[in-house]
């Protein structure tokens, strides 16, 4: 059998077998198409082996492609190895497979500068000042309220984008000055507030989405009132880094790393600033610690001291 037939075959199976959403057969469609545009449609399934895959790996690399794209693809591959190997198709050694590991190269974190960050800190305020006080504020632009104030808890506490966006009112502990989060893998945990400002604008935000008539549970309201999403919050983040000036653009994981650098920086444990961001594995958080080691050895060559006060004389 053709693998072109077989991988048809296999999406079917994945379409109606194994019940995946729409969304994740596209995504296996998609990664499979790649590779029989690689290996040739019309190649025979008795022809497959694990040296297929890792030429495959070979030409994504020299392709230029992200290292997740390409662990993604070997993934699919992985899959689809196995049903043939289930079905009868080909004879695969998926003892081989399933050990096979291809290296992932772990980029570092894109970080903002700091001056960056303040000067759309600034502008994102700017837009919700009014009236002398913080309800005055939040009740005249409700909108510019909403991404200020994502930003805000992204800033302070290290949240993803889709975990803020997802914050219910229910979860939200004014008097305990906490929010609890739901992250990855349906994995929960309790983020507290500790800045007194934002205290007041979180219970500010709260008074006028209640005197809008906001009925849903999330805490965070678009210009309909419905619930907004990480896409809004990107889109209204490009939109307010060109609108103060910057020259690119700040994303809601720039304000994440910055929350984790600067507690890093400032002498906070690994272990907590893991559990602080939610990191299943401490490997991510250490990421973090080769950003601050590159903004110690900027530091220090800005410095200079040796050339500066013994070597110039």
């Amino acid at each position: 059998m053709q693998i072109h037939d077989a991988a048809s075959r296999y999406i079917h199976w994945l379409a109606n077998a194994r019940n995946l959403s729409r969304h994740s057969v596209r995504a296996y469609k998609g990664d499979i198409s790649i590779w029989l545009l690689h290996k040739g449609a019309d190649t025979d399934v008795s022809e497959l082996d694990i040296s297929s895959v890792l030429t495959f790996v070979e030409d994504q690399r020299t392709k230029g492609l992200a290292e997740r794209t390409i662990l993604r693809r070997v993934a699919a591959l992985r899959g689809f190895y196995s049903w043939l190997s289930e079905v009868g198709l080909a004879e695969i050694d998926m003892q081989e497979m399933r050990t096979l590991r291809i290296r992932r190269q772990r980029a570092l974190p894109r970080v903002a500068r700091r001056d960056d960050l303040r000067r759309l800190y600034d502008h994102l305020h700017a837009s919700v000042q009014g009236g002398g006080s913080l309800h005055a504020g939040v009740r005249s632009h409700p909108h510019d309220a909403a991404v200020l104030l994502a930003a805000s808890l992204m800033l302070a506490t290290g949240t993803r984008v889709g975990e803020t966006t997802s914050i219910e009112c229910s979860n939200i502990d004014l008097g305990g000055a906490s929010i609890r989060v739901h992250g990855k893998g349906a994995r929960d945990r309790t983020v507290p507030i500790t800045d007194i400002w934002l205290q007041g604008f979180l219970a500010a935000y709260l008074e006028v989405r209640n005197e809008l008539g906001v009925t849903h549970q999330y805490l965070l309201f678009g210009q309909s009132g419905d619930p907004i999403n990480p896409a809004i919050v990107r889109l209204r983040l490009r939109k307010a880094s060109k609108a103060a000036g910057l020259l690119g653009h700040i994303t809601p994981h720039m304000l994440r790393h910055a929350a984790a650098t600067h507690l890093l920086e400032n002498g906070v444990d690994i272990r907590v600033v893991q559990r602080l961001l939610g990191h299943a594995s401490i490997t991510t958080t250490e990421l973090y610690t080769h950003v601050t080691d590159v903004a110690l050895r900027q530091a220090i060559s800005t410095a200079n001291v040796l050339q500066r006060d013994f070597h110039a004389r």
